[in-house]
């Protein structure tokens, strides 16, 4: 049994020397970005992307304009994430949190 005191010492000192104000920035980050997600109206960009994913749907594959200025990556993916949580404002703006999540991780990970 002398075992568990010496893990539980081990684990104290570990958190100790642990920087939280990373974890804690992150915690922030991700709170602010799924809290009251759905509260806000789509804006006019979201709903357009929508539809684009609905063309996608409808005709297979991405029907590629240049004038949109847009790639197929961005459709793909919120066709992806409206197959996997259905049709909903939720799936269109999912994965904008992961990327924008990730950028905040990004940044705090390069600090200097």
């Amino acid at each position: 049994m002398a075992g568990v005191p010496d893990l539980l010492q081990r684990c104290r000192a570990r958190l100790a020397g642990t920087d939280w104000v990373p974890w804690a920035i992150m915690g922030v980050a991700v709170f602010l970005r799924f809290f009251l997600l759905a509260i806000k109206p789509p804006h006019f960009d979201e709903g357009i992307n929508g539809w684009f994913v609905d063309q996608v749907m409808k005709n297979g594959f991405y029907r590629y304009d240049p004038t949109n200025y847009h790639g197929p990556l961005h459709f793909y993916v919120l066709l992806l994430s409206q197959s996997l949580f259905g049709r909903n404002l939720w799936a269109l703006r999912l994965p904008l949190v992961f990327v924008s999540i990730g950028c905040v991780w990004l940044t705090l990970k390069f600090e200097p």
